[in-house]
């Protein structure tokens, strides 16, 4: 039998697989872009954001035509994965994050000893049929020896809006995107926007906000070693060092420990809460790897073991640090998406282990009560016994070691034997010493007074809880106390910000309390959804899924419109739209076009869903007439047309539309009917 032959054919809809499709968030759309360029040997790197393009420049390696017609334009192709050494990616797909920023893309480079190029994509163009093969879309370019060495991405039709509070968040998660806790290299990254006091080179100076009033544990594991050490104020603890029978290589990490007051001294300096910044961060060649070290991001499950044992176990509120990997052979497999993280495999496995031994060394630490040079010999057998069954184990402490020995000035002091000059001195040593440990023991003190205060009340409540809800087998009723906990909290929240917003302050009339204010309602908003989300419908509301977003809407259109006696009418014409979506980010703005019909009185609510170049979803209740006030404003922060409204429902509804799904809100009347129109591009 003769054996035929076929082959694949690719599809130019790909384009929006790898592009728009895998990267959603355009905050890591930018980080691989200026990843690309660092990896391009840039010493400087431009990013600038206006309302109606985005430029990032460097000067970098550049590209002939060659480079751009057998690499950058060979989709899945990586040049680092032929080149020895550490880079910041290898899918060979990260070109395509520019798709996820704007619709069109001209590129200029060029490289030594050759002649500049300008290319330009309208990405529209792969969307236009998807039975037309991506090789068979021609880009133009042009040939130009006037330009500088390096490469300079222009990105038209911005997908999104970019105000103050994205620029903002740009620049936070650029100041992360090298390992700010070691020592800076050489590259200049520099933002530039139309809001300037925004505008400047980014900069990290996480290691002042630390200073020296924190516990601090280094671990370093090299090829044949792993070495510890282990200080308190910047003195000495302990160190080990045993024989490396891991996997494991070129990897080291850092973890703070910081006090109340350090705590507070960080976020003096640092302008922002300790618990606010992060927590344990991860580098790959250089790099963060995201979402290790967000806020709400619980590393190797360390808050779901802190929750089993409150006071005995750390969690990522109490820690701050990173870990840094050097992975030339490319063992640690990133997410295609870019945010997921690392594949969990075999490398990813050991690392969390050998975190966790040490994560766990530092809690026997902090079970001693008081760090005092005095009681050295127990701090120490107390660390040691982790680490006995090492082989080729060393160790040295830094406790003990620092008091002198007196036992010898004892006897002469006991015999009435006259004391010499040497003898005097290490008398006046111990008392030293022990003035600083009697300092250092109040500290720790008032710290565990406040500690043990919060636990207490936090371990109070906890039980109360549980056992309420251990004690109840019904799961309806164990929803009603949840619920009932979470009335409480939103209740609290609201009643805290009406009390602030009464008194005179003149912080209240400031952007940083406007910034605040957003984030808040952000959070309360959440907090909202996620009471309304126990009533009923059960969905994974914090991991992004891919599903049909229009079945979503109507299933939760259905439930609210039940809850609040709303007659609603859904035409949706059969229309169905897959997409990547965070449930509790439809849920949140959901809940807020239903509260605001509710606020107006609605009686009925329509709606209706359309397919064209774009999904629009468009909500109509009979409330025009309710609405006295410029319709065009609604959409404004803090602007509304209620008595006792708060002025961000509507706000929240089209930032959350542009933030995660690159869309827009539209709000008008027509007749009775007030409409907003949730328009998400396809």
């Amino acid at each position: 039998m003769k054996d035929n032959a076929l082959n694949f054919k690719v599809s130019s809809h790909l384009k929006n697989i790898i592009g728009k499709d895998l990267i959603t968030d355009r905050y890591v759309a930018i980080y691989e872009l200026v990843k690309n360029s660092l990896d391009a040997k840039a010493t400087k790197v431009i990013i600038e954001i206006k309302s109606d393009y985005i430029i990032i420049k460097d000067n970098g390696l550049g590209m002939n035509l060659n480079d751009i017609e057998n690499k950058w334009l060979f989709v899945g192709y990586s040049e680092k994965k032929d080149n020895a050494g550490a880079f910041a990616g290898s899918k060979g797909i990260g070109r395509f994050s520019s798709d996820t920023l704007g619709k069109t893309l001209t590129m200029k480079t060029r490289k030594k000893e050759s002649s500049g190029i300008i290319l330009t994509m309208d990405w529209n163009m792969f969307e236009v049929d998807q039975l037309d093969r991506i090789e068979s879309i021609k880009l133009n370019y042009q040939l130009n020896d006037e330009m500088d060495y390096g490469t300079e991405l222009k990105i038209i039709e911005l997908r999104n809006k970019w105000d103050e509070l994205q620029v903002k968040k740009l620049k936070d998660y650029l100041s992360k995107l090298k390992n700010p806790f070691e020592i800076k290299e050489s590259v200049n990254i520099r933002l530039e926007s139309e809001f300037h006091n925004l505008t400047g080179d980014i900069e990290n100076h996480i290691l002042e906000g630390l200073g020296d009033k924190s516990i601090l544990l280094k671990v370093e594991i090299g090829k044949d070693r792993i070495k510890s050490i282990l200080k308190h104020n910047g003195n000495l603890v302990s160190e080990f060092s045993y024989k490396n029978d891991t996997i494991l290589k070129n990897i080291n990490f850092e973890l703070y420990h910081l006090t109340p007051w350090a705590k507070s001294d960080f976020t003096r300096k640092m302008g922002v809460p300790f618990t606010n910044y992060g927590n344990i961060f991860i580098y790959r060649n250089g790099y963060r790897v995201l979402p290790y070290g967000e806020v709400d991001y619980d590393i190797f499950k360390m808050n779901l073991r802190k929750s089993q044992g409150y006071n005995r176990y750390l969690g990522t509120r109490d820690l701050i640090g990173y870990i840094s990997i050097q992975d030339a052979e490319n063992k640690f497999k990133e997410a295609t998406s870019r945010d997921g993280g690392f594949i969990v495999n075999e490398e990813y496995l050991g690392l969390e282990d050998i975190y966790m031994e040490y994560h766990k060394f530092l809690e026997d630490f902090m079970k001693v009560t008081a760090f005092n040079k005095l009681e050295a010999y127990q701090i120490e057998k107390n660390l040691i016994k982790r680490f006995l069954r090492k082989e080729d184990l060393v160790y040295e402490f830094g406790i003990s070691k620092e008091m002198p020995d007196i036992k010898e000035v004892l006897h002469k002091i006991d015999k009435n034997i006259e004391l010499t000059e040497a003898d005097k001195q290490k008398l006046k040593d111990v008392e030293v010493l022990k003035k600083q440990d009697e300092k250092v023991l109040k500290e720790v003190e008032k710290d565990n007074r406040l500690l043990k205060k919060e636990n207490v009340r936090f371990e109070k409540e906890l039980t109360i809880k549980q056992k309420l809800i251990n004690d109840i087998d019904d799961n309806s009723l164990k929803q009603d106390i949840l619920e009932h906990h979470l009335n409480i909290s939103v209740n609290e929240m609201a009643s805290i910000m009406k009390r602030l917003k009464k008194t005179n302050n003149e912080f209240l009339k400031s952007e940083d309390f406007k910034k605040f204010e957003i984030e808040y309602y952000e959070s309360l908003n959440k907090l909202k959804s996620l009471r309304n989300l126990i009533k009923g419908v059960e969905y994974d509301s914090r991991v992004a899924t891919t599903n049909d977003i229009v079945q979503f809407i109507i299933e939760y259109s259905k439930k609210r419109s039940k809850q609040d006696n709303l007659k609603l009418t859904i035409y949706d014409n059969g229309i169905k739209y897959i997409k990547k979506y965070k449930a509790i980010m439809l849920i949140v703005i959901l809940d807020n076009l239903f509260d605001n019909a509710i606020s107006f009185k609605a009686e009925t609510m329509q709606i209706l869903v359309e397919l064209n170049s774009e999904l629009e979803v468009r909500f109509m209740t009979d409330t025009a007439e309710k609405i006295n006030s410029n319709i065009s404003k609604v959409l404004d922060y803090g602007y509304t047309t209620k008595k006792r409204g708060t002025g961000n429902g509507l706000f929240f509804v089209n930032k959350i539309i542009q933030d995660q799904f690159n869309g827009k809100a539209e709000v008008y009347t027509s007749g009775n009917q007030f409409v907003v129109a949730l328009k998400i591009p396809i």
